[in-house]
Parts: C-alpha cells; sequence; structure tokens
C-alpha cells in the first residue's frame, strides 16, 4: 500500500518536472554546448510544486511543496529547494517536516533531508505534541521511518531530550535515540 504511493509520488514529480522541462525546451530551443554534455545536466525542472498523494481508499495520505527542483537522470535523484512535507494520519494530526534542501533517490525509495530539518506534529488524542530538530536526516517513505546519525533535539511538553543520532519510526510514535542521550523534564505542577 505504501509502496504505490511512492511510486505514485516518484511519477508525479517525474512528470511535472517533464512537462516543465519539455515547455522550457520547446519555448527556448536550448542546445546543450559541448562543455554542458560532459557534466550531467538536469533533464526537467520545476518550480512551485504541490504533490498530493492518495491512498488505495482514495484518502489524502501526503503533501509536498517544493520552490524548485531538478531531476538527474543518469543518478535518477531529484533535488528540492525548500521541501515542506505533511504526512497525514488517521489517528490525529500530521507530521510536517521542512528543510532548505531535499534529494529524491532513485524516484522515491529515499529522501535527504538537509538544513535545518524540522520535524513537527501537533497534539492529538493518541499523542503529544512533539518538535524534533537535526540539521540532517534521511526518510524512508516506504517504512514510514527516519534515520540520522547527527545531534538531534527532540521536545514535548514537559521534557526535552538530545542525542546524537536517532531511528523515528513515526508511523509507531516511537523514537529510538542512540548515543550522548541527555534529558532534562519539568516536574509536574502539582494541583491546589
Amino acid at each position: 500500500m505504501i509502496r504505490g504511493e511512492n511510486l505514485a509520488l516518484g511519477g508525479f514529480l517525474t512528470l511535472a518536472a517533464a512537462f516543465s522541462g519539455w515547455v522550457y525546451l520547446t519555448a527556448t530551443h536550448h542546445q546543450p554546448r559541448p562543455e554542458e554534455s560532459a557534466a550531467e545536466t538536469p533533464d526537467t525542472f520545476a518550480e512551485q510544486i504541490v504533490v498530493s498523494t492518495l491512498d488505495n481508499a482514495g484518502q489524502l495520505r501526503q503533501r509536498l511543496w517544493v520552490d524548485y527542483s531538478e531531476h538527474f537522470p543518469r543518478r535518477d535523484t531529484t533535488t528540492l529547494r525548500n521541501p515542506y512535507l505533511e504526512l497525514y494520519r488517521n489517528d490525529g494530526p500530521p507530521w510536517r517536516i521542512r528543510a532548505r534542501k531535499g534529494v529524491i533517490i532513485k524516484g522515491g525509495e529515499r529522501v535527504e533531508l538537509t538544513g535545518k530539518v524540522e520535524f513537527h506534529r501537533a497534539a492529538g488524542p493518541a499523542n503529544k505534541r512533539t518538535d524534533a530538530f537535526t540539521d540532517a536526516i534521511t526518510f524512508w517513505p516506504e517504512r514510514d521511518f527516519a534515520e540520522t546519525t547527527r545531534p538531534v533535539r527532540i521536545e514535548q511538553p514537559g521534557l526535552q531530550e538530545t542525542a546524537v543520532g536517532m531511528h523515528a519510526y513515526l508511523d509507531q510514535e516511537r523514537v529510538e535515540l542512540l548515543k550522548n542521550v541527555h534529558a532534562i523534564q519539568q516536574p509536574r505542577k502539582r494541583k491546589p
């Protein structure tokens, strides 16, 4: 079920990028110069993208906003500028993920996010508000899993944790902090 969503997201991004590239090439009649052929150049690009993915039941599963993207065919990668992703949940608020840069690898198999990466989820009936911050993370959409070996800070009401390295099982609301873990917990206020 998730595999189809990732293929749909990757396919839609590729289709949108291909269409934008075709329009650009048609308008400018651009012929690559010999020096461009030596280095890999993007085959498509797109600006101001919004991609929505539905699950098999037709429910909104995820939505991606990107300021600018380019696809590189030889490596089958798509670069993203200012990606913002919402992962919708049946049991509560969506996860909201923001970064300065991103790279979609192999049509969506994994996504590398870098530059002030932020994960946010508002409080819901089955979860506490959660905010996480790092400078680089790898997201595996098919597994609903994110990981980093970089320093990370996680904040929840009354609790702040820092660590180096993290495994985040987003579908299970479970996080493993890997090393150098420090936690500060505020005591609960007593009722008068």
